[in-house]
């Protein structure tokens, strides 16, 4: 009998342990409005939740541990959707997200992953990297940083634009080498010239 006792105490206080932590997670509903926003471009509706009091309570919070509002909408490239989240006072530009297979990383990081870079993609990138939080040389969860990915990707262009960053690292290396050594090996000329022309 004490047995049982013990175990439904112990069975009380998980639950009401699971209660408290509920009160602290966001509105899943808003969650879920946001991420469809993002995955349609839907402008008016997250400007809706953006002038939301409670906005920043579930703004960089991942939906279902997965993907943010910013890493959607730059992944899909939704440049007039990313203007109104990084101008929202309370984003979180380094959150990481999951999205589809990649691994997890902030949204400059996802970006950099995609096998093409549309206009729109490099836009994104453009105002992702005026943002004054911005920390240019996070790694995701594999240790790869975005200009390591641009460079695996062939990605001059972003590469361009990511050496104009005065915090970008030409050095950092993943699996040992560094930039312009992965560049070298995978035979990126434009990409070797850019790295060639940044002063260290």
């Amino acid at each position: 009998m004490r047995g049982w006792i013990l175990l439904l105490g112990f069975l009380a206080g998980g639950l009401l342990s699971s209660l408290e932590a509920m009160k602290d997670r966001p509105d899943s509903s808003l969650l879920a409005a946001g991420i469809e926003a993002a995955l349609k471009g839907d402008l008016p509706k997250l400007e809706e939740l953006l002038a939301r009091e409670d906005s920043t309570e579930w703004l960089n919070t991942p939906y279902q541990d997965g993907p943010t509002f910013l890493t959607l909408a730059c992944y899909h490239g939704y440049p007039r959707l990313v203007e109104k989240l990084l101008a929202h006072p309370s984003i979180d530009v380094n959150q990481p997200g999951d999205l589809l297979a990649l691994p997890r990383g902030s949204a400059l990081t996802v970006l950099a992953r995609r096998r093409i870079l549309y206009t729109d993609h490099l836009q994104i990138l453009q105002q992702l990297l005026r943002h004054p939080q911005l920390a240019v040389n996070q790694p995701n969860e594999n240790g790869a940083n975005t200009l390591q990915m641009s460079i695996t990707q062939g990605h001059d262009e972003a590469v361009e634009l990511l050496l104009q960053h005065p915090d970008i690292d030409i050095n950092q290396k993943y699996s040992g080498l560094p930039p312009l050594i992965m560049a070298a090996y995978l035979n990126e000329g434009r990409i070797i010239a850019h790295l060639l022309a940044r002063p260290e």
